[in-house]
């Protein structure tokens, strides 16, 4: 193996599994919490600062409490991390949960080198070398090594689970790997995210609850830039025809702007990006003749629908894009194509939830909904066996990772029982 930089830790880890919700671990990432919040340049942060929050003591104590009966469970070794390379805090928060789950430890961090990730680094490192938290360094490595390296091989083959984040392409790399007969991968693949908003609780909402709207939608899309697998593509609204179903959307819209244009900034290279995306659906989303089309935008549509699919709505700037399609998506196939970032939102009017169910396939992964009893949505879900959609969250909500993920209940499946 060569060409490893381990920023915590060595080579020579104690791979062995231990309890679940070990008092050790607990301890050390309450520790961990406090060591972060104390640090002022954390605050710089949001997202290292929701990581602190997360490991409080009262939010462990809560977690331990919703998971319920884990006799008799031991971690299952080592486990091997692959993180992605867009979300800063993710390998932290995959790491949080195999530890609680009772595992050793290797995380590839990602390879651009965020401020925050430097930071948690920094103070990681401090909080590990005390004496009272060796058994804590000797199951962990934060490590990272250049694509050629031949560690993935080694640590694959190594591992008695891995956690591969990042979507297809990577699981389907690490699948090529060796690993251990027992080794259990849990792969997060690409996944596809909606928000759900019933427009008649924009009627009468009053100016702060519309900003704080706003700012919680802000907060699942453009924090992120629609990075993250959670984050919406596609806004679906009920309730909302007409004239005063669009000047409700439009309201929306407005107070989203007011949010955008006060903290977020537009690259130069994804303002073009952007555009041509737009130019691309443009010519394939409106297209009347797609049979000679490779492109895998025009592969949502049913060509079959040769009526025009799209309306560009904008009228301020290139902040917000909204992509107009056909109410209760008429004509679309493959609504997960339908993806980008930085603003581009793809929108649609239903009349009930059936039209969306009928899309649905496992690439879904989380509904963000507004003024939407969230349990009878699930409750309709069930009922009509949709085969994805493994969330159903409030708005804001998009990006509170837990460890109930992707439709795995992690402490448990990286964890094993040992039966009476």
């Amino acid at each position: 193996m060569d060409k490893v930089n381990y920023l915590v830790g060595s080579k020579d880890l104690d791979t062995k599994g231990f309890k679940v919700f070990d008092e050790v671990a607990l301890s050390f990432l309450e520790t961990l919490s406090k060591e972060i919040t104390t640090e002022p340049r954390a605050r710089l942060y949001p997202d290292l600062m929701t990581l602190a929050f997360y490991l409080r003591k009262a939010n462990l104590k809560a977690l331990i409490e919703k998971i319920g009966s884990i006799k008799n469970r031991l971690g299952r070794g080592l486990t091997f991390h692959i993180t992605p390379s867009n979300i800063p805090l993710n390998f932290a928060f995959s790491y949080v949960f195999s530890l609680l789950a009772g595992n050793a430890n290797v995380v590839r961090l990602p390879s651009k080198d965020f401020p925050q990730v430097s930071l948690f680094i920094e103070i990681f490192r401090k909080l590990i070398d005390r004496e009272e938290f060796a058994k804590i360094k000797s199951k962990t490595a934060f490590v990272r090594y250049p694509h050629e390296s031949t560690a993935n091989d080694y640590y694959s083959n190594l591992a008695n689970t891995r956690m591969i984040w990042g979507g297809d392409e990577t699981v389907e790399l690490f699948k090529t790997f060796k690993t251990q007969p027992r080794c259990l991968d849990i792969s997060f693949a690409d996944r596809y995210s909606l928000a759900l908003i019933d427009c008649k609780y924009l009627e009468n909402i009053d100016d702060n609850a519309l900003k704080q709207l706003a700012v919680n939608f802000y907060n699942d899309t453009y924090a992120i830039d629609q990075n993250a697998c959670s984050s919406p593509k596609t806004v679906l609204w009920i309730n909302s025809e007409g004239a005063e179903g669009d000047a409700l959307k439009d309201k929306f819209y407005k107070a989203l702007h007011d949010v955008v244009i006060s903290k977020y900034e537009l690259q130069d290279s994804v303002a073009v990006d952007k555009f041509t995306q737009l130019c691309v659906d443009a010519i394939n989303l409106n297209e009347t003749d797609r049979a000679n089309s490779d492109d895998s935008t025009s592969d949502a549509l049913d060509t079959s629908n040769t009526r025009p699919s799209i309306k560009f709505k904008n009228g301020m700037d290139n902040l917000i894009y909204r992509i107009a399609l056909k109410d209760d998506l008429e004509g679309v196939k493959q609504l997960e194509t339908l993806s980008f970032k930085a603003g581009y939102f793809y929108e649609a009017n239903l009349s009930s939830l059936e039209p969306l169910v009928k899309l649905t396939n496992t690439k879904f992964q989380t509904l963000c909904v507004y003024g939407i009893d969230r349990q009878q949505v699930i409750d309709y879900l069930i009922k009509n066996d949709c085969s994805g959609i493994d969330r159903v969250v409030n708005i804001g909500r998009a990006l509170d990772i837990d460890v109930n993920w992707d439709g795995f209940d992690l402490i448990r499946t990286l964890s094993r029982e040992i039966t009476l």
